[in-house]
């Protein structure tokens, strides 16, 4: 699963090697990351506002913290540490590797930058498994990211093997999580033509934009190649940090990957043809 984490780290090693510092730390905490190589490195708050964010659990079994990242709120030369104001999960371990991404990036600027760039990526082919609303039997609650509603089909395991099929819906309209019809933004009711039976699971085929992401372990769509959003995300970082002479090599190699990074492959969505479970360019 390729997450918000694994996104970040990968556009930003695209802004060059002033962006970020890969370390091993040599001790730590949930809110600490402890470096004795770092004598000389930084001065005293110097990198406040930049980002560590946990590549490689020692342990080599995708542990945690790996993955997680928060921003550094302070950093004490004489000590090499670093601390963060959102603790991690596990504490950072003598042996993890760590990203130290530069205050030049600020964490929330590039969760910004990320959301931006999922959005312009345009609507997605999502399957979504959604829940019967207490009011009903043959009513199903919608979220909003995921109204634009194709086609819905159910599955279900008969003598060993599973069957799924195409099934009919009356209506689609909004409520307030109480049944009833207005005008509001909460969610949406999807009313089957039929009552599935307890064993069937249904499931909407839609096309919608990627829901935000915010956590490190938020999943990033399987459907958009990831080199693509990868460097749509580092071109947009690069953008909005500025293009200076220092940088301009590495703006040049995003936008020129980029721009076949798109030729090559852009995300599906569902085809509109009638046959079960198809895909084709949008």
């Amino acid at each position: 699963m390729y997450t918000l984490s694994d996104l970040i780290q990968g556009a930003i090693k695209y802004m060059g090697i002033d962006a970020f510092d890969t370390r091993i730390a040599t001790g730590g905490s949930t809110t600490t990351l402890v470096d004795t190589n770092l004598t000389d490195k930084y001065g005293d708050d110097e990198i406040i506002d930049g980002t560590v964010v946990v590549t490689r659990d020692a342990a080599g079994a995708n542990a945690s913290p790996e993955g997680q990242f928060s921003r550094i709120s302070l950093y004490v030369e004489s000590t090499n540490t670093a601390t963060v104001d959102t603790a991690l999960t596990d504490g950072i371990a003598t042996g993890d590797t760590c990203m130290i991404v530069s205050p030049e990036y600020p964490l929330r600027i590039i969760k910004e930058i990320v959301n931006d760039a999922l959005r312009d990526v345009g609507k997605i082919g999502v399957t979504y498994t959604p829940t019967v609303d207490a009011t009903y039997t043959n009513v199903y609650t919608i979220p909003y990211p995921f109204e634009d509603i194709k086609s819905v089909y159910v599955s279900y395991v008969s003598n060993d093997e599973l069957i799924s099929k195409y099934i009919s819906f009356t209506r689609y309209w909004q409520h307030d999580n109480t049944g009833l019809a207005i005008n509001t933004s909460d969610s949406c009711l999807l009313e089957l033509h039929d009552t599935p039976e307890s064993t069937e699971t249904v499931y909407v085929m839609c096309e919608a934009y990627h829901p935000k992401v915010n956590a490190y372990s938020d999943a990033i769509d399987s459907s958009i190649p990831v080199p693509m959003i990868t460097l749509l995300v580092a071109d947009k970082l690069m953008q909005w940090h500025g293009v200076t002479d220092a940088n301009a090599n590495y703006a040049n190699k995003i936008q020129a990957e980029l721009a076949e990074a798109k030729r090559i492959a852009m995300p599906k969505k569902f085809s509109h043809g009638t046959r079960f479970l198809t895909w084709g360019d949008s």
